[in-house]
């Protein structure tokens, strides 16, 4: 016996376009949303290590100064590294933060890109001006885009953040009683590590989301 709680087809196919419709809505709200997160993260990361390195600057000139409290012109060195480490240590959380963000912003719009796939290609409306097909490309944008500015905004708290992590452990190796041109070479080769194992870490991590 047919059901008698069957739809029409047309009732039917009105209800599907109408849930797509909502659905491609709320997709690109999230789509806008993950990007506007991505440049919040940035710029509070940014602002985050421009304090930290004013924060040490003035520890510095304090106790350098005449009349310096002696606790402080014999520590700055100590409570300058641990102000650059942990900035350091919090700028690298970030980065996970924006990678992560990076994939659901890859991910939704994919999701945007198929859903105007099936309406130009399965639907068929009657006219649809799409000579490049950028908006209908399901497996664009790609997770690992090495022109996208939100990795660029990753390489660049990457450099910042290392620079600070290197110059952290140089103070801390000079005040641990490492000689000058020693302790610099150690905090170069700790920015230079950090730096390279970082972007190379970010690279990889978006490159296997395409996988």
């Amino acid at each position: 016996m047919p059901d008698k709680k069957a739809k029409p087809a047309d009732e039917r196919r009105k209800e599907v376009l109408d849930f797509l419709g909502k659905d491609f809505d709320q997709a690109f709200s999230e789509l806008r949303e993950y990007d506007g997160r991505i440049w919040d993260v940035t710029k509070f990361t940014f602002g985050e290590l421009l304090v930290s390195i004013g924060a040490v600057w003035t520890i510095f000139s304090i106790a350098t100064a005449e009349k310096a409290p002696a606790l402080l012109a014999n520590r700055w060195e100590l409570v300058g590294a641990i102000i650059l480490i942990v900035s350091f240590l919090f700028s690298f959380l970030a980065v996970q933060v924006i990678l992560r963000t990076r994939t659901y912003f890859v991910t939704t719009a994919r999701y945007i890109n198929a859903q105007r796939h099936f309406f130009f290609y399965e639907l068929k409306p009657p006219v649809y001006p799409d000579p490049t097909k950028y908006y209908t490309r399901i497996n664009e944008p790609k997770y690992f885009d090495f022109d996208s500015t939100e990795l660029w905004s990753v390489y660049t708290i990457i450099l910042v953040s290392s620079a600070v992590f290197g110059f952290g452990i140089g103070l801390l190796a000079h005040y641990l009683a490492l000689p000058g041109m020693p302790a610099f070479l150690l905090g170069a080769g700790v920015f230079l590590a950090a730096s390279v194992g970082e972007i190379v870490y970010a690279s990889r991590y978006l490159s296997k989301k395409e996988k």
